[in-house]
């Protein structure tokens, strides 16, 4: 009978063992930031992977005000679809596109954001 922390392994059921063993593992490996260590770490799809580095970005670059009212749709071929809820917000962004996307290339030219387009909701 293995022993894992001082716990009979014999007793626990299969989740509550995989989590022992996953505490097991970070504890001998000692605190890690999870930006030391990437979205890799959440064990993610690729596809989700890559989406919520786009949408973290796009925090990041916009600003908390700016992003709560214009949301990333999707990023193909260099193009970040945005959604704007309201005309006013449109043209705000519309006024800042030089800026942010001055900004995609300086901080995150990873993802290779060349342009912008709108998704407008009724």
């Amino acid at each position: 009978m293995a022993v894992l922390d001082g716990i009979s392994v014999r007793r626990l059921s299969s989740s509550v063992y995989n989590a022992a063993v996953m505490i097991a593992d970070r504890r001998a490996r000692g605190f890690e930031r999870l930006g030391m260590v990437g979205v890799s770490a959440l064990g993610l799809t690729p596809v989700r992977a890559r989406q919520l580095a786009i949408e973290t970005a796009w925090r990041r670059v916009a600003g908390r005000a700016l992003a709560d009212h214009v949301t990333v749709v999707d990023l193909r071929r260099g193009l970040l679809t945005l959604r704007v809820a309201d005309p006013r917000w449109r043209r705000a962004v519309t006024r800042l596109l030089p800026e942010l996307g001055a900004r995609f290339a300086r901080d995150h030219a990873g993802l290779g954001v060349t342009g912008f387009r709108f998704l407008d909701t009724p």
